[in-house]
């Protein structure tokens, strides 16, 4: 059976029509097709206006199987829903296009040890497209990965809970270990009451906002206001799909012009903003001031009052954490009998200073959780997501020799920015060597950043590099554009966590001869646009 076709969709989905029994009410749309390279069947289809009733399609197969779905793209992207009977999430599949030409795409759906199940499908977007199911024999259970992912995903884009649910079903199964969810843009808060920071994105600045965030703001205060138990949904929900969930934070997202980002803590204390070291004040609040470091440490612990395994700190795009502001020139001059304003910035005491507090910080926010943890009984996590050479972490203040040392953190996720005012990031930017050799026989846990131009096609250099450096996996920043937007991404980082060679995941382009009994070889019904 490996290899083997399914491609009459129709006919093996129980439901046998011909075209002039097709209704005029919305339902699925019958086509036949044939691809240049011999594969002929009926390919389903659903209309923009919805309604479509769910289809129910025997798989012939027992044991470890990959499944591979056929798409034509009408269009840029089709979607379809899709589960295995018996599971309780459906997973959003998208498929993509060639320069709007409707060929046959094929991705891998998942990986599973089917015992006679059958498919569901669903009509999901716009325009929903299926031609084919082709199940693969497996020669190892699909749960022996050798490494996972840590991914990240945003705390908006959606107004609906089924919708998180989509996006978080479409990438388990196997790759990631770990969630880090956004609930915290500093200590703006959209998903729970809080009482320490912000309730909601503000709407305030209306007219003044892109329309991307004006269109934000009101999908994630519509959504907090109809889940009042949105985080323990989906954290309970995250668990189901077997995954860690842990609550992550951009500390320096306090304001950005034009957002709907707006810190009233943070406007309403410029006494407690970073400044630069002629004084010029920094959209930053600075961990040098202990109401700052109170402040978030209050919200820290209303957070862990949820089931999270782990908190996460996301400090690229966060720093500086503390630059030459009153509090730390107080300490400084206490310490050093100098001000710091007098020395060059990258002076060793300047900066030997900044670890020190940075670091004292972060041992409260230890403290915290291990506090937090006896009580319910086991270890909250603590993971940071940092700058990529060592040099660049030193000189904001983020001692990582220290932090691995004294286990105050459990894992690191590298990005590689280097946060110069080029804006330099890039993956070649970070030192593995660097990372493999700090984290070396300790129990801190590595993920340098991965990604490429969608293809997947340069993901096998960088996870060779992170492995070879002791590295657990790799680190997606904004998972969903791993999964859902790039389907061939997400079979080779398949392929990469569970050492299949070669992992680079084929282009399996199917080219249409004939599609609902027209020439589509030669002269295809392409309308210009």
């Amino acid at each position: 059976m490996a290899n083997e076709w399914l491609t009459d969709v129709a006919g093996l989905c129980g439901v046998h029509v011909k075209a002039t029994d097709l209704s005029p009410e919305p339902s699925w749309r019958y086509m036949p097709y044939e691809t240049m390279d011999g594969i002929i069947g009926t390919m389903i289809v659903s209309s923009a206006e919805g309604g479509m009733t769910d289809l129910t399609l025997p798989l012939p197969a027992f044991g470890p199987c990959r499944i591979y779905v056929g798409m034509a793209c009408f269009g840029n992207f089709t979607r379809i829903k899709l589960r295995l009977g018996g599971e309780e999430q459906w997973r959003l599949l998208n498929g993509q296009g060639i320069n709007w030409f409707p060929e046959c795409m094929e991705y891998l759906y998942k990986e599973v040890n089917l015992t006679g199940q059958s498919l569901e499908i669903r009509h999901a977007s716009e325009i929903s497209t299926l031609a084919w199911i082709r199940l693969e024999n497996m020669t190892e259970q699909p749960s022996c990965h050798r490494h996972h992912c840590v991914a990240t995903m945003d705390g908006y884009w959606t107004d609906t809970l089924a919708s998180y649910y989509d996006r978080i079903a479409s990438f388990s199964g196997g790759n990631v270990e770990r969630l880090q969810f956004c609930l915290g843009e500093s200590d703006v808060v959209s998903h729970f009451t809080t009482k320490v920071g912000t309730n909601g994105f503000n709407m305030m600045f209306g007219s003044h906002m892109t329309k991307l965030h004006y269109d934000i703001t009101k999908q994630v205060n519509k959504l907090r206001e109809e889940e009042p138990q949105l985080v323990p949904k989906l954290v309970d929900f995250t668990h189901r799909q077997g995954m860690e969930f842990y609550g992550s934070v951009r500390l320096g997202a306090c304001y950005m012009p034009g957002t709907c980002i707006y810190s009233e803590f943070f406007h309403t204390h410029p006494e407690y903003h970073c400044k630069t070291h002629d004084g010029t004040p920094v959209a930053r609040l600075s961990v040098a001031e202990p109401e700052v470091q109170q402040h978030f440490l209050r919200l820290f612990d209303e957070m862990t009052d949820f089931d999270l395994d782990g908190l996460n700190l996301i400090l690229m795009r966060s720093v500086p954490l503390i630059a030459f502001e009153p509090a730390f020139c107080r300490t400084f001059q206490d310490t050093y009998d100098i001000s710091p304003l007098n020395l060059p910035e990258d002076d060793q005491r300047i900066l030997a200073l900044r670890k020190k507090m940075v670091t004292d910080f972060f041992r409260q926010i230890r403290k915290l959780l291990d506090d937090k943890g006896k009580k319910r009984g086991r270890r909250f996590g603590f993971s940071i997501d940092v700058l990529a050479t060592p040099e660049a972490n030193h000189s904001f203040g983020i001692d990582l020799e220290t932090l691995v040392a004294e286990k105050i953190i459990d894992s690191l996720e590298v990005d590689g920015a280097l946060m110069k005012r080029n804006h330099d990031e890039k993956i070649a930017n970070i030192d593995y060597a660097y990372f493999g050799k700090l984290c070396s026989g300790t129990d801190c846990r590595w993920y340098p950043k991965g990604e490429d131009n969608g293809s997947g096609q340069l993901l096998p250099k960088m996870f060779h590099d992170a492995v070879s450096n002791g590295a657990s996996g790799l680190f997606l920043w904004d998972v969903c554009d791993h999964t859902a937007v790039w389907p061939r991404r997400w079979e080779t980082l398949t392929n990469l966590m569970r050492g299949v060679e070669p992992a680079a995941a084929p282009e399996r382009l199917h080219l249409l001869r004939t599609l609902d009994g027209f020439d589509y070889d030669q002269f295809t019904p392409h309308n210009a646009f």
